[in-house]
């Protein structure tokens, strides 16, 4: 077992806890074996070039002088871009000894097949040249011409990240909207390719690659659908794969004020009974991080009759943060930030109590209603 060189209990606790003036203590959070602030910085949306690069590096170095010590990407999002910058600028802070990186829970995901800079011209052609030809995957193990959990491809993923990240511990790796793979495969095939990929992950953690792992969705576990996926077999597999003391122990899903499924499907198993999704991790011990709480922007605007349901002297934004970082089970939510305005006006929901259970339930009753 190699020990990880990435984010620490100790230290992550030292800084939420350093954060007296810029996070409320209701807004710190646990996170795997990390303590984290509740609002964590996203990296998906933009455009593939160095503008947009700059605005995310301004803004993730702000946020990290500002109390947030959450950061996630993944290996496609705007073409490897996003964990190269992400790397920039966590270098540049520990160059500047303003950050150490066992106080920074750093978190990536791999399974979608990645662009290098651009996207290519042909699809095809890059998927042939860079894992048919070399022998990494075959045409079964890629679906959707998009998506492969293959173990060698996701090795080659992992390995991909650290470069971009330009670190020796990736803190929490996700599998990339694995539910992907229902659109290609039966469920024994999916649920095989789970297992396996698990296999790897856990290779991963003895190596000090990672130190967890879990999985990134969209609708597997908000749905009832065919992408439908039980949390229990994820973790009877996660067993399975690494033994009691396995290092599955985050999920990724998105919740916000247009999308409650979280809160009210029940869809998902404990001890015999259904439960949402967001309940039934509580009880199985797996902490959630939530994506598009702002609906990828798209809750930037409100209602009036909803405004009103929402407390407190927050514009839209900041309502709609609160309202899903009130959310019990919530860990953390993912916000994409680009512009210094954003985040100055996201902050604040760092520094605010969390709204009342009774508040909340009575928010979802009227979004409910229609």
């Amino acid at each position: 077992m190699i020990p990880p060189k990435g984010a620490t209990t100790e230290a992550t606790m030292d800084w939420v806890s350093s954060q007296k003036k810029n996070i409320h203590s209701e807004k710190k959070r646990s996170l795997a074996d990390f303590y984290v602030s509740v609002l964590g910085v996203g990296t998906y949306l933009g455009s593939y070039d160095e503008v947009t690069d700059k605005l995310y590096e301004d803004t993730i170095e702000l946020a990290l002088l500002s109390g947030v010590n959450l950061i996630d990407s993944a290996i496609n999002y705007r073409c490897q871009r996003s964990e190269k910058l992400i790397g920039r600028v966590l270098k540049k802070l520990q160059d500047q000894k303003k950050i150490s990186r066992d106080e920074i829970v750093v978190c990536t995901k791999g399974g979608f097949i990645p662009f290098d800079l651009v996207p290519p011209e042909s699809l095809p052609g890059h998927i042939k040249k860079n894992w048919l030809n070399t022998g990494i995957v075959s045409e079964e193990d890629i679906v959707s011409s998009c998506h492969c959990l293959h173990p060698r491809f996701l090795q080659g993923m992992i390995d991909q990240s650290l470069a971009n990240l330009g670190l020796d511990t990736i803190d929490i790796y996700y599998l990339h909207n694995p539910e992907t793979q229902l659109s290609g495969a039966q469920p024994d095939v999916f649920y095989s390719r789970l297992y396996e990929a698990f296999c790897l992950l856990e290779e991963n953690v003895s190596k000090g690659k990672i130190q967890f792992y879990g999985l990134a969705t969209w609708t597997a576990f908000r749905t009832e659908g065919n992408e439908s996926i039980s949390l229990k077999t994820i973790l009877d597999l996660a067993l399975k794969a690494g033994g009691e003391s396995h290092h599955l122990k985050v999920i990724q899903l998105p919740y916000n004020l247009a999308m409650l499924e979280a809160v009210g499907i029940h869809n998902q198993e404990y001890k015999g009974e259904l439960y949402p999704i967001l309940s039934a991790a509580s009880f199985y011990g797996i902490d959630v991080v939530i994506s598009a709480p702002l609906l990828q922007g798209q809750l930037g605007h409100l209602p009036q009759p909803l405004m009103h349901k929402l407390p407190g002297s927050l514009m839209a934004p900041g309502r709609a943060l609160q309202f899903v970082t009130s959310t019990p089970g919530v860990a953390a939510a993912l916000v994409g930030m680009k512009t210094k305005a954003h985040w100055e006006q996201n902050k604040i929901v760092l520094t605010e109590a969390n709204w009342d259970l009774k508040v909340l339930e009575e928010v979802c009753r009227y979004l409910i209603k229609g």
